[in-house]
């Protein structure tokens, strides 16, 4: 079988330099600095969960942290002697406390006292507020009412909070959806209807 190539096609010293040759410079990735996390390890801490669970008496340096996209919640133990780290994934208190009642029987009655006790707090100020805006509404009073001094003051020995005007307004919209939203399940719903309407006349109409 007969060569293809030729010596000719070659550089007789492999040693020997092409003087049109440039040589590129190879390139590199950008290294991190040491002191610089990975973009997929960056830990961003937000605002501490809401929950009975979190208050100091249980548990401290509360922290809600997103690690790569995943949100976890971590916090100190409180017992004596204690001061493990204890974790749970998103807004999951069950880690919490469960803790509590395998290590910490003592603290766990106490948590459910604490419990109750605030959701009894809860279930009266939603009372109120229902109770308050029904005033409100019944009575035709504009919602700015809500931010008179006098009005909250007059409030404030009953241990009850009076919403703010924009909480008001948010409820009282929400109230109004839910009301008209039956009102078109019944309508829809129903054979027949029958409408009244009042009807005057007048030197103008």
């Amino acid at each position: 079988m007969s060569n293809i190539f030729d010596e000719g096609d070659f550089s007789a010293d492999d040693n020997v330099a092409d003087p049109d040759f440039i040589a590129e410079k190879p390139s590199r990735k950008r290294r991190l600095h040491l002191d610089e996390p990975s973009p997929s390890k960056v830990a961003r801490v937000n605002a501490i969960p809401s929950s009975n669970i979190f208050c100091s008496e249980f548990y401290t340096d509360v922290k809600q942290v997103e690690i790569s996209g995943k949100v976890s919640v971590e916090a100190k133990c409180s017992a004596s002697g204690c001061g493990r780290i204890i974790k749970g994934a998103g807004g999951v208190t069950s880690n919490f406390i469960k803790h509590l009642r395998r290590r910490h029987s003592e603290l766990f009655e106490k948590y459910k006292v604490v419990k109750t006790v605030k959701s009894d707090i809860q279930t009266a100020q939603q009372k109120f507020e229902k109770k308050l805006l029904f005033a409100i509404v019944d009575c035709s009073l504009p919602v700015s009412l809500f931010e008179r001094r006098s009005f909250r003051e007059s409030y404030e020995m009953t241990g009850l909070k009076v919403p703010s005007r924009q909480t008001a307004m948010m409820i009282l919209e929400d109230q109004y959806n839910s009301m008209l939203e039956k009102i078109r399940a019944d309508i829809s719903s129903a054979k027949y209807f029958c409408t009244t309407a009042d009807i005057w006349s007048g030197k103008i109409n």
